[in-house]
This record gives C-alpha cells, structure tokens and sequence, in this order.
C-alpha cells in the first residue's frame, strides 16, 4: 500500500508540476498575461510620507532625507486625508499605510484606494479621529508620520 501512495503522490506532484509549466519563472496563469490578445499592462510603485506640521496640518515630506514618488499631495477634512496620486490609474492595486513608531500603539491607519487618490482615516482608542487632532492622541508634537505604500496598475 505505502508504493501505491507513493506512486500515486508522483503522479499528482507531476501533474502539478506540469499545470504550472514545469518550474523556472512561470507562474500559474502566466500564460494568459503573455498571449498575443492580452493587454499590456504596467506596475507602478508609488510611496510617500505625509505628517502633520506642530497645528495639525498634514503635508507630503520632501526634504534632504526623503523623497515620495508618485504621491504628489495631501488634503484633510474632519473625517480623512485624501491622498493624491500622480495621475488617474486605470486600475486601483494596493495600499499599505503604516504608523511610524511616533504614532504607533497610540493610532492607526486605514485606507481605500481609488484611481487617482486615497482616501486615508485615522483611529485613535478605537474611535476616528479628525486627523488635524492626531496630537491629542499622540505623545510628541510635531513628531510622527505615516508611511503610504501604493501600486497602481496602467492597462
């Protein structure tokens, strides 16, 4: 019995194997991306810091130490930060927001992506918050930032 399981998981690890096109850089599904009627399409990876000046008023750093790529702007109302992207998208991809260690166990992060900006909330204590108020919640002021992570995609 133990040489027909076994005989019977190396016909499955073959089979698999060869679904996926037998190893190297293929990937399932890789074959439709390269056909001659797909679609081309690009990846772009944006990133950027936006923080909020000692009054509570965000901003996109840009200075000697760093430099975004691809988020150009930040607006805020009472509820969000909205987050512009360098140009419409054609398709949303991901985005990660993260506390910095100035805002982190104190705040956090939450966003939704559209095709040409994000829209990004603030919790603090579980509660949103005006994020012009962020230093009501967090220890030093005029420290603190969160670090946006985007990929869009351009078909």
């Amino acid at each position: 019995m133990k040489r027909l399981t076994l005989s019977l998981a190396a016909v499955l690890c073959s089979a698999l194997i060869a679904g996926c096109g037998g190893g190297g850089g293929d990937f399932i599904g890789s074959a439709a991306a390269s056909s001659p009627d797909s679609v081309p399409q690009t990846v772009h990876q944006l990133h950027g810091i936006v923080r909020p000046d000692d009054s509570g008023r965000w901003y996109v750093q840009d200075d000697v130490d760093h430099a975004p790529s691809g988020i150009v702007g930040v607006t805020q109302t009472g509820e969000y930060l909205e987050v512009q992207l360098d140009r419409k998208y054609s398709h949303a991809g991901t985005i990660q927001v993260s506390m910095d260690d100035d805002f982190n166990g104190y705040c956090s992060a939450g966003s939704n992506l559209g095709l040409s900006s994000a829209r990004v909330r603030i919790k603090c204590n579980g509660v949103q918050i005006d994020p012009a108020n962020v230093y009501s919640y967090a220890p030093v002021r005029g420290a603190g930032n969160l670090w946006i992570n985007v990929s869009m995609v351009q078909r």
